[in-house]
């Protein structure tokens, strides 16, 4: 009882806006780059941050925000604060100014909208208008309107080709962090349509209100916390890699790197777990608003929020084993 109260005090807390999809929290892409960088060798360790030490802003967003006891810790620590740093960054560049902004800002490119329907009525009437990008055939350079699984892999065709400029292949090791922990949000899979309620989609669950969080996409978000510091996000990482039955869940899922099979575990989830029973009847009894959003926040049960947390640890292990075994390659074996 103690550990739900402590996690819908912690909902209770969100203040983020309904139009930012932010994918797992800082805490979260935090611990999963963490989990990765332990599946890697010294050499791919030092390999990464060497790399990242080239990133256009590292003056800028990486430099400046390095705490004073890992600037002069050893290299192993610093690397690891640069994994964790570069999987915040592209959330980071939201804040940048408008011209940086428009250059390394690219919203669509942390999730894909496969849709899903309040109900039959909706699908009928919805499903043939409808225009998604639900491509997973990365073009052949980098487009504005890329989803999160063409981002993934055109960063990891990229990378592996070896770009002639550090700095360009900097930025898309960030994308790679940032978007293998992305992709494993269930809620960065897949976006709800109602002819009433949302006929633009629910902008995976940014438009669906709830008492614990903000919205169904916040709650989801930091199931595994908001903001930390390096070191937290280090510990909790080291204490799920030790966990045995985590362990072997991650293992399991580093043998399936094929980004179309994370997606349709995302999807199973929010059919699952996501948009349960008790979501689906406030929403269905919910009157049609102008602005697309319900009028009453829902309040989702401790049971619901119990499931999220243990649901939402296992993603962001498996992301993080997953992350490790993509990494391997590129940072040569």
């Amino acid at each position: 009882m103690r550990l739900r109260r402590i996690v819908t005090l912690a909902c209770l807390l969100l203040l983020f806006p309904a139009s930012a999809v932010r994918g797992w929290s800082e805490a979260g892409h935090k611990i999963i780059a963490s989990i990765a960088f332990r599946q890697l060798s010294p050499a791919q360790q030092s390999k990464l941050a060497a790399l990242l030490k080239q990133h256009p802003r590292y003056a800028e967003d990486f430099a400046p925000h390095m705490p004073p006891e890992v600037g002069k810790g050893a290299a192993e620590i610093q690397g690891e604060w640069l994994l964790q740093q570069a999987a915040i960054w592209p959330d980071m560049a939201r804040g940048l100014p408008d011209d940086l902004k428009q250059k390394y800002n690219h919203p669509t490119w942390h999730y894909i909208d496969l849709p899903t329907f309040l109900s039959d009525a909706d699908r009928t009437a919805i499903e043939k208008s409808l225009s998604l990008n639900q491509s997973l055939d990365p073009p052949n350079s980098p487009q504005s309107d890329m989803n999160a699984v063409q981002t993934i892999r055109l960063a990891r065709k990229t990378l592996a080709a070896r770009p002639a400029s550090e700095a360009e292949a900097a930025v898309w090791l960030c994308w790679l962090l940032h978007d293998v922990g992305d992709l494993h949000q269930p809620l960065h899979s897949t976006a709800m349509f109602s002819t009433n309620l949302f006929p633009e989609g629910d902008k995976g669950g940014n438009s669906v209100p709830t008492q614990q969080g903000f919205n169904l996409h916040a709650l989801w978000d930091e199931f595994l916390g908001d903001w930390t510091t390096f070191a937290a996000a280090r510990r909790r990482a080291g204490e799920l890699s030790a966990d045995v039955r985590l362990a072997q869940l991650g293992r399991t899922a580093a043998a399936q790197l094929d980004e179309k099979q994370w997606l349709t575990e995302s999807r199973q989830l929010v059919d699952s777990v996501v948009y349960t029973p008790e979501v689906l009847g406030y929403l269905r009894v919910q009157p049609a608003r102008t602005d697309g959003r319900p009028p009453l926040p829902l309040r989702v049960s401790e049971e619901y929020l119990t499931t999220g947390v243990r649901i939402a640890t296992d993603r962001v292990v498996q992301a993080g084993f997953r992350l490790g075994a993509v990494l391997k390659p590129l940072a040569g074996e």
